[in-house]
């Protein structure tokens, strides 16, 4: 049978993008074991805006589009397996400063050489059109949210 999905093309839009990103991320972390990595698929990020400084958990969550407490989760995580640490902001003490840990400074070579394949692999099954039309589609989705153009829409 042909993938229902498709067939609905607009109407099955948030199934074929969920089921994407499922894909990637279970790809990701068969990779990882393989490469003998103790990362999940989501540090990546984190690891890359860490490398050469010191952040907030909310300018971590504002740079990525995640949720403070979805930050919270990936390094509390990574806390856990020695990647981050974390402490209290000179200015405000409420505020966590995360920066990576030696062990991660050390491997993030490694990393960042497997990462560089995954990308050439995952580039040559798409192409530039397909970032540009995504970046179109969150740039329409920021300015005017899908609820707000549904109110909107028989006004």
């Amino acid at each position: 049978m042909e993938d229902y999905t498709r067939q609905l093309a607009y109407y099955g839009l948030t199934a074929r993008i969920k089921r994407l990103s499922d894909t990637l991320n279970a790809e990701a972390r068969a990779i990882y074991a393989h490469l003998g990595f103790e990362i999940q698929p989501n540090w990546h990020l984190v690891l890359l805006l860490l490398k050469d400084r010191e952040l907030p958990v909310t300018a971590i969550a504002n740079a990525l589009g995640f949720s403070h407490a979805a930050i919270i989760k990936i390094t509390q995580s990574m806390k856990e397996k020695g990647f981050v640490t974390s402490k209290p902001d000179k200015q405000d003490a409420r505020k966590q400063m995360l920066s990576l840990t030696d062990k991660s400074k050390s491997v993030l070579p490694l990393f960042e050489k497997e990462w560089y394949k995954i990308q050439k692999i995952v580039k040559e099954c798409s192409d530039d059109g397909f970032l540009e039309s995504l970046a179109y589609f969150e740039n329409a989705m920021a300015e005017k949210s899908l609820s707000e153009r549904f109110k909107a829409y028989d006004e």
